[in-house]
């Protein structure tokens, strides 16, 4: 959501409780993020959330994309973003291929201070948007 966690130094649920305090700032709606430390090295970060949405496969909402980034948020921009086409044409679904997303991301977490990011994984359905973070 805009920001950069030390996570070895800032305990889950105090990112947890900024995380969702930014979310219902942002969104002006009730969603939730949990987050749990599957290894010393890896995290799931799940939203869950009620949207219209259709997955497909090896494809990213465009607007997931904004809540894990932040973008707009704030008028926060991410340094290394692919082009919106909802920023153009709103009241639509976008995708976004996933590869390019994930390279973005992990671009945006070294530049912003952020651990490099080894893998990630993305998951979504209309109940959650879940990521597994390896760092």
């Amino acid at each position: 959501m805009g920001k950069a966690y030390d996570m070895q130094s800032t305990p889950i649920a105090d990112v947890e409780i900024d995380i969702n305090a930014r979310l219902l700032d942002y969104m002006k709606a009730e969603l939730y993020v949990s987050i749990s430390e599957r290894t010393k090295n890896e995290l799931e970060i799940t939203l869950y959330r009620h949207v219209d949405y259709v997955a497909k496969q090896g494809w990213i909402d465009e607007r997931d994309t904004w809540l894990i980034t932040g973008e707009g948020y704030k008028g926060f921009v991410p340094k290394y973003s692919l082009p919106h086409v909802g920023h153009i044409i709103p009241n639509g679904n976008y995708y976004e291929d996933v590869q390019d997303f994930i390279q973005s991301y992990k671009h945006n977490a070294v530049f912003y201070g952020g651990s490099r990011v080894k893998d990630v994984a993305i998951e979504s359905s209309s109940d959650y948007l879940r990521m597994i973070v390896k760092y």
